[in-house]
């Protein structure tokens, strides 16, 4: 069963945050910049290209992939 997924808002999802307590957002290229929803991310994966980063990286701006 997968998880139930949640939106930051009605605006085009651009990422999906996966949080450390396994829930699943879809996060619009406004709020990627939130503080709000950056605590706890254990991964972040770009919708368009379908590569996952490590958070703390690409939060600094640096598109490191993971393996």
């Amino acid at each position: 069963m997968l998880p139930e997924m949640y939106s930051c808002c009605k605006n085009q999802p651009s990422w999906i945050f996966v949080y450390e307590n396994e829930e699943v957002y879809s996060i619009c290229e406004t709020h990627f910049n939130s503080d709000a929803h950056r605590s706890m991310v254990k991964s972040v994966m770009n919708l368009k290209s379908h590569k996952e980063y490590l958070p703390n990286l690409i939060f600094e701006g640096i598109l490191i992939e993971t393996v």
